[in-house]
């Protein structure tokens, strides 16, 4: 049980560090695109199509004016945020592991000619693919959006796990030595 409540909170964290990480160090256009990968989350978050789009390009992981519809775009990358896409426990599954897998790596799609994966996230993405690997090995069940909310700092929701409940005590035991 503390495996799966610990690979839980890895998993969310990957999840929310692919949407929001800010690289250290900066340079030109960076910081335009960190606020596209946060804006990602926030449109996924609000069921938004057309700013999910816009923060994909902005992200760098789209093309900038790139044919397919919002629609497709939508269709294609929907299969990477079912997890967190509404409130509640999910479970994830080996089937859902291989589709997010197949998903991917899917050359075929109309759509995959103008998605990126931006240099600073490939091997987070490699991560989250094994994670998912893991996840869906174990069955994990989890409220995976509630997970990502704790964890995103454009939501700063309350902990949803012991894990983070952990962390939240930390923090406020942090902030009173520093006081």
């Amino acid at each position: 049980m503390r495996l799966r409540t610990l690979l839980a909170a890895v998993r969310a964290g990957a999840a929310a560090a692919a949407l929001t990480l800010v690289p250290f160090r900066r340079r030109p256009g960076r910081l335009r695109r960190d606020r596209g990968r946060a804006a990602l989350g926030l449109a996924v978050r609000e069921h938004d199509p057309g700013a999910f789009r816009r923060s994909l390009e902005t992200a760098g992981f789209l093309r900038p004016g790139a044919p397919p519809s919002t629609e497709a775009i939508v269709e294609h990358l929907a299969v990477f945020y079912d997890t967190i896409r509404e409130p509640g426990p999910v479970t994830i599954t080996s089937d859902y592991a291989s589709s997010v897998v197949r998903r991917f790596f899917d050359l075929r799609s109309p759509v995959a000619q103008y998605i990126a994966v931006p240099r600073s996230y490939v091997i987070l993405q490699r991560i989250n693919l094994g994670l998912f690997a893991v996840l869906g090995e174990l069955s994990a069940t989890a409220d995976w959006r509630a997970i990502a909310e704790e964890i995103w700092p454009f939501v700063h929701g309350p902990a949803a796990t012991p894990m983070g409940q952990a962390e939240a005590a930390w923090r406020v035991r942090r902030h009173a030595i520093a006081a």
